[in-house]
């Protein structure tokens, strides 16, 4: 998206066009639920322009957008594993005047069970003041089931909650992006709180294609920590490992690379390359086997407006 110095709205390929992210990034599924989230998407979450759609007074759009879309991800099976597995999503997503609900489910095509977990989100506009842009999401956190072979791993299962977001961005220049994100359970359901903070940079490679860039780091509180990395007496007894009661601190620092390629008015397809590395607490927790996680993310679009 261009802003001009009176902060009027232009339409300009791609920048203005990112609604597939949104929907691509969705489907890693609920935040503070480690095993249900690509964990190269935890540390990028702040810095990509999933929901970056900029409200200003007298730029209302009536009409209705709708998106359906398909992605694959390639990644770790849970933050830490060795293991890599495919995840196949459908996923689709309504939007109007800056407001929009998505929903989306993830079947994880190497999982013995092949479970699948599905999310719904809402969000509101980014509220524009100059260089400032502000907004607040609400999603359903499902929770996570374990069965024995989960707790061999260290695994815990979860509480089903409800997820507050407060998205904030300032416009360093017209493409490079400070960004960060509050992320709480607001049920206390599982007293997860997160803060993604990143940089993120985008420049357009003709009229059809965006290169961006993101790099960004996590800190989680002690109770995201434990139920994504801590081992409690029912995990040591089925797993054999020690007890570990992680404390608060910076989680992960990542950086992803993607292209995002818009072939006609209707089509959009993105591809992007993610790496993660563990810190702190999470990474010295005996249930992570590896601490820098690559994860490939690949998807496609259809979306038409109302």
């Amino acid at each position: 998206m261009t802003r001009t110095d009176k902060h009027s709205r232009k339409p300009v390929p791609l920048s203005g066009q990112l609604l597939l992210i949104g929907l691509l990034c969705a489907t890693a599924g609920p935040a503070l639920s480690q095993g249900q989230q690509t964990p190269s998407q935890q540390a990028t979450r702040a810095v990509t322009r999933a929901e970056d759609v900029l409200r200003r007074p007298g730029e209302d759009d009536p009409r209705w957008h709708f998106a359906i879309g398909l992605v694959s991800n390639y990644s770790p099976e849970y933050s830490g594993s060795r293991k890599m597995g495919h995840a196949f999503a459908p996923a689709a997503r309504i939007s109007w005047r800056g407001y929009s609900i998505s929903r989306s489910s993830v079947a994880r095509a190497s999982a013995s069970h092949n479970r699948r977990v599905s999310e719904t989100g809402l969000a509101g506009p980014l509220w524009h003041v100059d260089r400032f842009s502000f907004g607040l999401g609400l999603s359903i956190n499902r929770g996570r089931d374990v069965d024995e072979e989960d707790l061999a791993k260290g695994l815990k299962p979860l509480r089903g909650t409800l997820i507050g977001r407060l998205r904030m961005r300032y416009d360093l220049t017209r493409t490079i992006q400070l960004q960060a994100r509050l992320l709480g359970d607001v049920l206390g359901r599982q007293g997860g709180f997160e803060i993604p903070v990143g940089i993120g940079w985008s420049k357009p490679l003709g009229r059809k294609l965006l290169l961006s860039v993101d790099a960004g780091v996590t800190w989680a509180n002690g109770n995201s920590m434990r139920n994504s990395y801590g081992i409690g007496e029912r995990e040591h007894a089925a797993s054999g490992l020690p007890l570990y009661d992680p404390g608060s601190g910076l989680r992960e620092v990542g950086a992803s690379v993607g292209l995002t390629g818009e072939p006609s008015p209707h089509w959009i397809w993105v591809a992007r390359l993610s790496a993660v590395r563990l810190t702190g607490t999470a990474a010295r927790s005996p249930i992570v086997k590896r601490h820098v996680m690559p994860s490939l993310l690949m998807g496609a679009a259809y979306r038409f407006s109302l």
